[in-house]
């Protein structure tokens, strides 16, 4: 873990888990799986807003995805 992204990651997935577990009575396991899912879905699209820097993500006609200002 040496980057933000990767606490960020780590974070969101190890809350989503833990939450899921919490909330999920009758099967805890498969609440922690589910919520740990969620949860690095979740600092996926943290890391990726994080990373474009206020610009945004545009796709050409080709299918080619670049940045550029908003």
């Amino acid at each position: 873990m040496d980057t933000t992204e990767d606490r960020t990651l780590l974070g969101t997935t190890a809350a989503g888990a833990t939450a899921g577990a919490l909330l999920n009575k009758k099967n805890p396991g498969t609440g922690a799986i589910v919520g740990g899912a969620v949860g690095a879905v979740a600092g996926s699209v943290i890391n990726e807003n994080r990373r474009s820097n206020g610009r945004c993500l545009y796709r050409d006609r080709y299918g080619r995805e670049y940045y550029a200002r908003c």
